[in-house]
Protein backbone atom coordinates (compact mmCIF):
# COMPACT_ATOMS: atom_id res chain seq x y z
CA UNK A 1 0.00 0.00 0.00
CA UNK A 2 1.15 3.25 -1.19
CA UNK A 3 2.17 5.83 1.66
CA UNK A 4 -0.81 8.30 2.45
CA UNK A 5 0.18 12.17 2.48
CA UNK A 6 3.34 13.64 2.29
CA UNK A 7 6.13 12.44 4.70
CA UNK A 8 8.84 15.56 5.13
CA UNK A 9 10.67 14.39 7.78
CA UNK A 10 11.22 16.29 11.16
CA UNK A 11 14.03 18.09 12.81
CA UNK A 12 15.77 16.74 15.80
CA UNK A 13 15.60 17.26 19.14
CA UNK A 14 17.11 18.70 22.14
CA UNK A 15 18.14 15.81 24.10
CA UNK A 16 17.97 13.59 20.85
CA UNK A 17 22.17 13.85 20.15
CA UNK A 18 24.55 11.32 21.67
CA UNK A 19 27.19 13.22 23.48
CA UNK A 20 30.95 12.25 22.75
CA UNK A 21 32.62 9.64 25.16
CA UNK A 22 35.06 12.51 26.68
CA UNK A 23 31.99 13.63 28.80
CA UNK A 24 31.48 9.57 30.27
CA UNK A 25 32.25 8.72 34.20
CA UNK A 26 34.20 5.73 33.75
CA UNK A 27 32.73 4.97 37.24
CA UNK A 28 29.37 5.23 39.11
CA UNK A 29 28.25 4.56 42.89
CA UNK A 30 24.67 3.54 40.76
CA UNK A 31 23.92 0.20 39.45
CA UNK A 32 25.29 0.53 35.59
CA UNK A 33 23.52 -0.87 32.29
CA UNK A 34 25.09 -0.62 29.27
CA UNK A 35 24.08 -0.94 25.98
CA UNK A 36 25.96 -1.44 22.78
CA UNK A 37 23.91 -0.50 19.88
CA UNK A 38 21.15 1.97 19.66
CA UNK A 39 18.98 0.70 16.61
CA UNK A 40 15.20 -0.76 17.14
CA UNK A 41 16.83 -3.37 19.64
CA UNK A 42 19.07 -1.00 21.53
CA UNK A 43 16.43 1.89 21.83
CA UNK A 44 13.56 -0.45 22.88
CA UNK A 45 15.96 -1.78 25.93
CA UNK A 46 16.97 1.34 27.30
CA UNK A 47 13.16 3.07 26.75
CA UNK A 48 11.28 0.29 28.87
CA UNK A 49 14.63 -0.14 31.16
CA UNK A 50 13.69 3.75 32.32
CA UNK A 51 9.88 2.89 32.76
CA UNK A 52 10.75 -0.34 35.23
CA UNK A 53 10.21 0.73 38.85
CA UNK A 54 13.56 0.58 40.95
CA UNK A 55 14.25 1.23 44.24
CA UNK A 56 18.26 1.82 43.76
CA UNK A 57 19.97 3.99 41.07
CA UNK A 58 20.37 3.13 38.11
CA UNK A 59 22.14 4.12 35.15
CA UNK A 60 21.94 3.45 32.02
CA UNK A 61 24.55 3.75 29.37
CA UNK A 62 23.60 3.95 25.69
CA UNK A 63 26.58 3.78 23.30
CA UNK A 64 25.83 4.09 19.77
CA UNK A 65 28.24 4.91 16.74
CA UNK A 66 25.81 7.40 14.64
CA UNK A 67 24.38 10.70 16.11
CA UNK A 68 20.74 9.75 16.80
CA UNK A 69 18.96 6.66 17.48
CA UNK A 70 17.25 4.33 15.26
CA UNK A 71 19.77 2.17 13.89
CA UNK A 72 20.78 2.05 9.83
CA UNK A 73 16.91 0.29 8.85
CA UNK A 74 15.31 3.59 10.36
CA UNK A 75 17.81 6.22 8.98
CA UNK A 76 17.20 9.34 7.15
CA UNK A 77 18.25 8.89 3.80
CA UNK A 78 17.32 10.81 0.34
CA UNK A 79 14.83 8.65 -0.89
CA UNK A 80 11.75 7.34 1.63
CA UNK A 81 11.75 3.31 1.91
CA UNK A 82 9.10 2.15 3.71
CA UNK A 83 8.43 -0.06 6.42
CA UNK A 84 7.38 -3.71 5.50
CA UNK A 85 5.16 -4.42 8.23
CA UNK A 86 1.57 -2.07 8.45
CA UNK A 87 1.44 0.93 11.26
CA UNK A 88 -0.72 -1.05 13.29
CA UNK A 89 1.19 -3.98 14.03
CA UNK A 90 4.64 -1.55 14.33
CA UNK A 91 3.92 -0.30 18.47
CA UNK A 92 7.10 -0.35 20.94
CA UNK A 93 4.53 -0.22 23.72
CA UNK A 94 2.42 -3.67 23.57
CA UNK A 95 0.19 -2.08 26.26
CA UNK A 96 -0.62 0.38 23.04
CA UNK A 97 -1.02 -1.72 19.96
CA UNK A 98 -1.72 1.36 18.12
CA UNK A 99 1.01 4.05 19.66
CA UNK A 100 3.12 4.14 16.66
CA UNK A 101 0.21 4.75 14.39
CA UNK A 102 -1.06 7.88 16.69
CA UNK A 103 2.51 9.40 16.73
CA UNK A 104 2.36 8.81 12.78
CA UNK A 105 -0.89 10.21 12.34
CA UNK A 106 0.88 13.47 13.82
CA UNK A 107 2.31 14.23 10.34
CA UNK A 108 0.18 11.58 7.94
CA UNK A 109 -3.28 12.65 9.31
CA UNK A 110 -4.53 10.21 6.13
CA UNK A 111 -2.76 6.92 7.53
CA UNK A 112 -4.74 4.05 8.75
CA UNK A 113 -3.41 0.63 10.85
CA UNK A 114 -2.98 -0.88 6.96
CA UNK A 115 -0.63 1.65 5.74
CA UNK A 116 3.35 0.92 5.36
CA UNK A 117 4.84 3.53 6.41
CA UNK A 118 8.14 6.01 5.94
CA UNK A 119 11.39 3.98 7.41
CA UNK A 120 12.58 7.29 8.81
CA UNK A 121 9.22 7.98 10.31
CA UNK A 122 9.92 4.87 12.39
CA UNK A 123 13.07 6.32 13.76
CA UNK A 124 11.55 9.40 14.24
CA UNK A 125 9.10 7.55 16.78
CA UNK A 126 11.64 5.31 18.42
CA UNK A 127 13.73 8.21 19.05
CA UNK A 128 10.39 9.91 20.59
CA UNK A 129 9.92 7.35 22.65
CA UNK A 130 12.93 7.15 24.13
CA UNK A 131 12.96 10.61 24.89
CA UNK A 132 9.77 10.14 26.77
CA UNK A 133 11.07 7.78 28.76
CA UNK A 134 13.93 9.72 30.06
CA UNK A 135 11.69 12.57 30.46
CA UNK A 136 9.37 10.47 33.06
CA UNK A 137 12.07 8.06 34.76
CA UNK A 138 12.38 9.04 38.44
CA UNK A 139 15.40 11.00 39.41
CA UNK A 140 17.30 8.12 40.44
CA UNK A 141 17.65 6.37 37.00
CA UNK A 142 19.48 8.38 34.57
CA UNK A 143 20.50 7.53 31.05
CA UNK A 144 23.62 9.02 29.52
CA UNK A 145 23.77 8.52 25.74
CA UNK A 146 27.25 8.22 24.24
CA UNK A 147 28.40 8.71 20.68
CA UNK A 148 30.98 6.02 20.22
CA UNK A 149 32.08 2.58 19.33
CA UNK A 150 32.86 -0.54 21.86
CA UNK A 151 36.18 -2.20 20.62
CA UNK A 152 36.18 -4.37 23.50
CA UNK A 153 34.49 -6.26 26.89
CA UNK A 154 35.96 -7.77 29.52
CA UNK A 155 35.78 -9.12 32.92
CA UNK A 156 38.13 -8.96 35.29
CA UNK A 157 39.07 -12.05 37.14
CA UNK A 158 37.26 -12.35 40.51
CA UNK A 159 35.26 -9.16 39.16
CA UNK A 160 30.87 -9.50 39.34
CA UNK A 161 31.60 -6.53 37.00
CA UNK A 162 32.71 -6.13 33.65
CA UNK A 163 34.95 -3.42 31.89
CA UNK A 164 33.25 -2.22 28.52
CA UNK A 165 36.05 -0.08 26.25
CA UNK A 166 35.41 2.40 23.75
CA UNK A 167 37.60 3.47 20.79
CA UNK A 168 38.06 6.79 21.63
CA UNK A 169 40.19 5.23 24.78
CA UNK A 170 37.17 5.30 27.39
CA UNK A 171 36.46 2.90 29.63
CA UNK A 172 33.06 1.83 31.53
CA UNK A 173 32.09 0.00 34.65
CA UNK A 174 29.46 -2.12 34.36
CA UNK A 175 27.04 -4.40 36.21
CA UNK A 176 25.68 -5.86 33.27
CA UNK A 177 25.98 -5.19 29.15
CA UNK A 178 23.37 -5.77 26.40
CA UNK A 179 24.59 -6.29 22.95
CA UNK A 180 22.38 -4.69 20.42
CA UNK A 181 24.45 -4.07 17.28
CA UNK A 182 21.95 -5.11 14.46
CA UNK A 183 22.15 -7.68 11.67
CA UNK A 184 25.95 -8.02 10.19
CA UNK A 185 26.24 -7.56 6.49
CA UNK A 186 25.69 -9.87 3.74
CA UNK A 187 27.94 -12.99 2.90
CA UNK A 188 29.46 -12.36 0.18
CA UNK A 189 28.46 -14.40 -3.25
CA UNK A 190 30.06 -16.85 -4.57
CA UNK A 191 31.58 -15.40 -7.75
CA UNK A 192 29.93 -12.04 -7.04
CA UNK A 193 33.13 -10.13 -7.28
CA UNK A 194 33.45 -10.73 -11.21
CA UNK A 195 29.91 -9.64 -11.33
CA UNK A 196 29.53 -5.69 -13.32
CA UNK A 197 28.06 -3.59 -10.52
CA UNK A 198 25.24 -2.77 -13.03
CA UNK A 199 24.05 -6.48 -11.88
CA UNK A 200 24.69 -6.89 -8.39
CA UNK A 201 25.34 -4.70 -5.26
CA UNK A 202 26.68 -6.83 -2.58
CA UNK A 203 25.21 -4.21 -0.07
CA UNK A 204 22.69 -2.26 -0.95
Amino acid sequence: MDTPGTWTGSALHEGSIFNPPQQLEAHSPARTIVIVGAGFSGTAVATHLQRLPYAEPLRIVLIERAQTAGGVAYATREKSYLLNVPAGRMSLNAHDPLQFLAYAQRSLPQATAEDFLPRELYGQYLESSLRCATQAAPPHVHLQRVRGEVIAIEKPHRSTNVRVHLHAGNAITAQAVVLAPGNPGPAALPGGAGLPRSRYVADP
